[in-house]
Order: structure tokens, then sequence, then C-alpha cells
């Protein structure tokens, strides 16, 4: 039976794989409910082809020509948070994809997860914001959650069948991004474009600048923290600069079990689709010959202090930690973005803000949406300050 997909962000990376991944399964899967930020000409393209029971633009001042498109169809048009809400929760889904980046997908993510559907869990933000309370949603709602960043769709295929008592240690992997080689004395230089040139991942400017400075790593720790109920003695983050390798599971017998494939999300997106099943993906499969040697690094913590950020905060209590560096990356990574501060700039603002907001307390998710624009505001304010 043709299963319902809600494709949160379907114009950005994750959603893009994942209409692809739709269009190859072809019968098996249907974009029903599809959404975008400000590329309304694309939702509607996307809307049209895959005849899309609702399509909802974020920005609403484009909510009419995104009406005027779709008005022959039977699309539903809305724009807007309640827009978002009402996608998010849409009766008729079966799977939800959570590819809205940022911390903006917080509330979507939690409706989604309420609805106690499968949530396809693309965007690291809503567990590391409010990790607690979305796996108490989880427990009441019975919601399934399939990881889809690679690294945790690793870790979840590696833990099918296992026993959690019987895990030691969780390996998440990273390539080291484009700055692996470069002296740490040379990052004040590095520009934007030095940032975005990833050596193997094909990615958005922002998780890819996250790459850059390994936060994406610190986020993948407190993520993980959440999704799999690990201490934080239990996870730790190892430099695999070919990504054949995306995650690694060590039990208490020292057998390690790791997920292995090409750098392409296609795989985590059509398992988080197909599971428990494995069906041909029509990707490449990794040549083993071709990529000669696969190579593991220590981390430099001085050269990368996002991994220390995030060692350090992994052994925190309460809600506000999460909240704190992941609002305070986004708002740094979008000045760097803007050439407003250095590519060291970003964690020293981190940092800042830590300083700044840092607290034991456990918060609610209203109170965690207010700390995230409280942190942005700071920032914004520092940065002038600065300038």
């Amino acid at each position: 039976m043709e299963k319902n997909v809600v494709v949160l962000g379907a114009t950005g990376s994750i959603g893009t794989r994942t209409l692809d991944v739709i269009r190859h399964l072809d019968d098996r899967f249907r974009a029903a409910a599809v959404t975008a930020q400000t590329r309304w000409q694309e939702l509607a393209d996307i809307a049209l082809e895959f005849g899309s029971d609702i399509a909802v633009i974020g920005d609403e001042s484009l909510e009419k020509p995104l009406r005027e498109k779709l008005v022959h169809t039977n699309t539903e048009v809305l724009s807007g948070e309640k827009g978002l809400t009402r996608v998010s929760s849409y009766e008729k889904g079966d799977i939800f994809i959570t590819g809205i980046s940022g911390g903006t997908g917080l509330l979507a993510t939690v409706n989604a997860v309420k609805t106690g559907k499968r949530v396809g869990v693309a965007n690291k933000e809503p567990f590391v914001m409010a990790g607690r309370l979305i796996s108490g949603l989880i427990q009441e709602t019975g919601c399934e959650i399939v990881p889809v960043d690679s690294e945790h769709s690793a870790i979840f295929q590696c833990l099918r069948g296992e026993e959690k008592r019987e895990v030691r240690k969780v390996y998440i992997t990273g390539s080291g991004g484009p700055f692996r080689t470069w002296p740490r004395e040379k990052l004040a230089e590095a520009t934007v474009q030095d940032a975005l040139n990833h050596p193997t991942w094909d990615m958005g400017p922002k998780i890819t600048i996250d790459s850059a400075t390994m936060m994406n790593k610190t986020l993948e720790l407190l993520e993980a923290r959440w999704l799999f109920g690990l201490s934080p003695s239990q996870i730790d983050v190892i430099i695999h600069p070919q990504s054949i390798i995306h995650s690694m599971v060590e039990f208490s017998d020292g057998s390690v079990k790791a997920q292995m494939g090409n750098p392409d999300m296609t795989l985590p997106i059509q398992y988080a689709l197909t599971f428990p099943e494995r069906v041909c993906s029509g990707t490449d499969s990794v040549d083993f010959l071709q990529v000669g040697e696969l190579t593991f690094e220590q981390p430099d913590t001085d050269k990368y202090p996002a991994l220390r950020i995030g060692r350090e905060l992994l052994e925190k209590k309460g809600d506000r930690w999460g909240t704190i560096i992941n609002a305070a990356n986004e708002a740094a990574v979008a000045l760097f973005l803007k050439e407003q501060i250095p590519f060291t700039g970003i964690t020293e603002l981190i940092e800042n803000a830590v300083k700044e907001f840092a607290s034991e307390e456990k918060c609610t998710l209203d109170e965690i949406i207010e700390l995230d624009s409280e942190v942005r505001t700071f920032l914004e304010k520092e940065c002038s300050c600065d300038t």
C-alpha cells in the first residue's frame, strides 16, 4: 500500500534527496504534504508533480503566488506558523521527514512526534534543544523514530538486534572537514569559500560550516545521548577522512559493528522510509579497492574547540545547554557567512553565549523557545558592539 510522506523542508538538501528516493521507489510512497520557506516556485512544481494534498510556504508574503500557481489543483495552500503546524501534524501522514534545518524545526518535530507515526529525524537541533522533552513524548505516543542523519542512522543500524546493556562505546565518525590538514594558526584567515569546500560531502551552507568547525560533531554527541539513551562516557568522536564508515558501535565483548557506505544521503533517507526492509537504492556500492585504505585520527580539540565545548556540555544536566549552544552556533554561522566575523569567531561567540546563559535548569518547551531567541539577540548585540 502506498504510504503518505510529509516532507518538511522539501526544497532543501534533505528534502530534495527524499523526493528523489520517493521517485525511485515509485508507487510505494507519495509526497503527500510538502513545505518550503521561500522557494515557492520549486514548492509548486513539487506539489504538481506528486499531487500533494498540502503545500506550505513559510514566508506568508509568498502564499499568494503559490496559491495562484496551484489554483487549478486539489492542493491545499497554507503559509506561516499555522500552516507548518497543520502539515507537521497531518492526520493522513504515515511518515514525517523532518528536513527543516536549525532551531526552526523544533516545533515541527514536536508536532510530528505527537502524531505517534514514524518520524525520520534529519535535523539534529530539536534533540539538541529539547531532547528530554521529545524523549518523553516518544514514550507517551509510541512514535517510531528512525534517524536520517548519516551518523545516527549508522548507530541505529548497528544497534538493531542488539541489547542496549551490552553497548560499551559508540564512535561517531567525522571527515575532519575542509581544514583537517590546515595548521591551527591559519584558521583565522579562512574565508567563507574555504569553509564551504567540503572534501567528501555535498551539503547545504550551514551544515558545511558546522563540519568545518566540527560543531556538527558536538551537536551529534548531544543528539545521540537522547536518541539512544547513552551516557556521556559511552559516546566519542573519531576522525575518518574517507567518510566510508559513518559510525561504529563497540560491545561489551570487544566486538565492533560499523555501518559503511559511500558518502551519499540517499541510503539513510531510503532506510528511514523502508525500515525494517532494505531495497535496491540504485546508488553505487563501496569500491574498497578504489578506496584503498580506511584511516582514523584523534580529533584536535585545540584546533576544533567546538568539540571541547560539546564534551563539556554533554556532562551537564538540565535543558538550557543544548539550546544555548545551538542558537549561538546558528547565529554565529550566519554572521560568518555574511563575512561579519572571522572563522575562529564562530566558536568564540558560542563560548561567550555559554558563559552568559549557563544554568542547570530544566525548561518547558515555551521556555526553550524564549531562550533560543534571547541567545540570538545577545550575540547580534555583541557582534554589533565589536564592530
